[in-house]
């Protein structure tokens, strides 16, 4: 079963530009890959321009089959931790990112369990079920 996400980053104007990630998108999972590897905003932003994803990895990565089990083990290892891009990958059409108007209405984007935002302090922050935004290391150390 998959655990449905949206990962964002407030721009300087007060928008947000966010891609759809389909697994894994608890604080475990998305989460502290978020906070362990997409810190620096320049990276996120090349995140962000990779498009929707089926699931994050620890890098970008290089296009690479959709179908990673379908590889020989050898080139398998070498993708594993590269995202893995719906439209970079299994070269799907309609897997761009999105803009909207306001960290308040990106939040408010249905069809997902877990809210990631980069917000333009440079600091990630986290929203399950519409709740209020909060750092994301602050609220992973609580379920620790």
């Amino acid at each position: 079963m998959s655990t449905r996400s949206l990962i964002g980053r407030e721009n300087a104007d007060g928008t947000v530009s966010y891609i759809y990630c389909h697994y894994d998108g608890y604080l475990s999972g998305v989460g502290t890959t978020l906070l362990a590897h997409w810190v620096d905003p320049a990276k996120v932003d090349e995140l962000i321009a990779l498009g929707d994803l089926s699931a994050l990895g620890a890098s970008i990565g290089e296009k690479h089959p959709f179908d990673r089990w379908a590889l020989p083990e050898e080139e398998r290892e070498k993708v594993k931790g590269w995202c893995l891009a719906y439209g970079r990958d299994r070269e799907e059409n309609d897997a761009a990112a999105r803009t909207i108007h306001s960290a308040k209405a990106y939040g408010m984007v249905q069809g997902v369990q877990v809210h990631y935002l980069l917000r333009a302090d440079g600091i990630w922050h986290v929203q399950a079920r519409r709740f209020e935004w909060r750092p994301l290391a602050d609220v992973i150390a609580d379920n620790d």
